[in-house]
């Protein structure tokens, strides 16, 4: 659960909100993590889901793997990872996953 993990990773101490849904179509699950952290700057939003991407200064471990399978993951099952900042601070990590008709 790679978005949960950021989260905790480069959030540390900041309040976390998981929560499940679905959009307005019932189209998609949809899995939203938001936290009270320092959200990204514009040019790391941009390229987070990069296969090894680390932003510059980090200090965090990792291997810059864990946003970019998520957003494959989601991918194949049709659906797509969002990522936007949250004002005033904070980071929104949303898993959009196809749900399958039966």
């Amino acid at each position: 659960m790679s978005v949960l993990n950021n989260a905790q990773k480069y959030a540390p101490k900041a309040a976390v909100q998981v929560e499940l849904g679905h959009s307005d179509d019932r189209q998609f699950a949809i899995l939203s993590v938001q936290d009270e952290g320092p959200g990204m700057p514009p040019e790391v939003l941009q390229r987070a889901i990069e296969p090894f991407y680390r932003a510059p200064g980090t200090r965090v471990p990792g291997n810059g793997l864990g946003l970019s399978v998520a957003a494959q993951v989601a991918q194949v099952h049709g659906g797509r990872l969002v990522l936007r900042n949250l004002e005033p601070h904070g980071l929104a990590a949303e898993l959009w996953i196809r749900v399958q008709s039966a």
